[in-house]
């Protein structure tokens, strides 16, 4: 989700903070047109940039004020399969939810991890825990490569069907 040439900023923010920045980068591919406003009450249009170098508070601030409901459930299923590191999240979701832990690989070795909620039955709301909020940095300890092979099929046509 983000490239090798990210700002040094980054290296500064929460896990938190880098959750909500890639939703937010995940918004703007949507179209969705977020704005900030300073301190004379003009509004003013943001871009990758501008998110890639805003500290923090800033990110905090514009995550609380912009929509993104839709990009945040985007960005949660684009997230890799965690093994090893047990979930973190409050004793009452993982009682009523499964629970897995995903997470993002990000450039600089390290990755941001996250708990998913999952089930729940008719009345459940998986998608209400607030992954965002709960955000964590874990290590990439290794990485294997796996070759995946994909194989065509075609139909035999019966013998009758075929046509001298």
């Amino acid at each position: 989700m983000l490239d090798a040439n990210i700002h040094h900023s980054l290296n500064t923010l929460t896990a938190s903070q880098m959750a909500k920045l890639l939703v937010m980068r995940k918004g703007l591919e949507f179209g969705y047109a977020y704005t900030s406003t300073d301190d004379n009450g003009q509004d003013s249009s943001i871009d990758n940039a501008f998110l890639s170098a805003a500290p923090g508070e800033l990110l905090d601030t514009l995550f609380g004020e912009n929509e993104h409901d839709d990009a945040i459930n985007e960005v949660r299923y684009e997230a890799e399969d965690v093994r090893g590191i047990p979930s973190w999240c409050h004793y009452s979701w993982e009682r009523n939810y499964e629970v897995d832990v995903k997470a993002f690989i990000l450039p600089d070795g390290r990755a941001l991890a996250f708990c998913e909620m999952s089930g729940g039955g008719k009345h459940g709301e998986p998608d209400a825990y607030p992954w965002v909020e709960e955000a964590k940095f874990i290590k990439v300890s290794g990485v294997e490569e796996r070759v995946i092979k994909t194989y065509k099929f075609e139909d035999i046509p019966e013998a009758s069907e075929v046509t001298p």
